[in-house]
């Protein structure tokens, strides 16, 4: 699972969903609370999210926290389009 070329990517460290989501599925159960105090762009908030867990996600960087609350909004959006 890749994310791209560094260059392509909005963190440094940027994780893909899918493999978040996998280790969501395992450590944290169904509307279970996931705590990530490095969220970075919002990979793990996405795949909670996706999964029906709650989560919290801290950022030291401002940047980084606008990115991932637009990114869970968007997935959120998605999810709700896909529901309906």
């Amino acid at each position: 699972m890749s994310t791209g070329p560094a260059q392509q990517r909005t963190h440094p460290t940027e994780k893909p969903v899918p493999l978040l989501a996998h280790l969501v599925e395992k450590s944290c159960p169904v509307s279970g609370l996931v705590l990530d105090p490095f969220a970075g762009t919002g990979a793990t908030l996405v795949a909670a999210q996706q999964l029906g867990r709650r989560a919290v996600g801290v950022d030291l960087e401002e940047r980084y926290c606008e990115v991932a609350a637009h990114r869970l909004q968007q997935a959120l959006r998605e999810g709700s389009q896909s529901a309906a």
